[in-house]
């Protein structure tokens, strides 16, 4: 068993940043990311902490994430919308989409977001977490942990395959007539590496 490496938080923190600032994140967008992929390791989650930040960084140099997303809602009902990630990096984004649900829940007792086209958005506690206001430093104002907020994210992706349809694999993703087997191909889900 190799020997245990312990790291201060709050310098893993700035080297996460530093990382993410050298592939031209912006600063508000990175220091969320790095705040909740540290602190996915501090609270023994390494699976989803400082490990995926070589695939977000690699995401984003093959183009596959997006370091500086345009996020938009691109639908919303009362208590509910829809937030367009611009494939940028998945905690940013779920922690936009986290404030988004909260901010319904202030006025109609129940908020919720799906936050769509972003890269993994990590360690899905961690966003309740902060919104409960159980966090040293919380993303959301101690305040709303009285509301009732949920984020949801999807990391998958849709892509056109030139393959048969009817082929073992993927299941296509239905067109407008039910089935895959339109002309040009099919489509099938991936999730997002990045």
């Amino acid at each position: 068993m190799p020997d245990e490496i312990r790291i201060k938080h709050e310098t893993l923190v700035a080297f996460i940043s530093q990382t993410l600032a050298a592939v031209g994140v912006p600063s508000p967008i990175r220091e969320v990311e790095a705040e909740v992929m540290a602190e996915a390791d501090l609270l023994g989650v390494p699976s989803h902490g400082v490990q995926m930040l070589t695939r977000l960084v690699t995401g984003i140099r093959e183009g596959r994430a997006n370091p500086n997303p345009r996020l938009q809602i691109m639908r919303e009902r009362r208590a509910t919308c829809v937030l367009d990630g611009d494939n940028g990096p998945g905690r940013y984004t779920a922690v936009q989409a986290m404030s988004h649900a909260v901010e319904r829940a202030k006025q109609f007792g129940v908020g919720v977001c799906l936050a769509v086209k972003t890269t993994h958005w990590g360690r899905a506690h961690s966003f309740a977490y902060r919104c409960a206001g159980w966090h040293d430093r919380p993303l959301y104002d101690q305040r709303d942990s009285q509301y009732a907020g949920l984020g949801f994210v999807t990391a998958i992706a849709w892509q056109q395959s030139s393959g048969d349809c009817r082929a073992p694999g993927p299941r296509p993703r239905p067109n407008r007539y039910g089935h895959g087997d339109e002309p040009g191909g099919c489509w099938q889900s991936r999730h997002l590496s990045a």
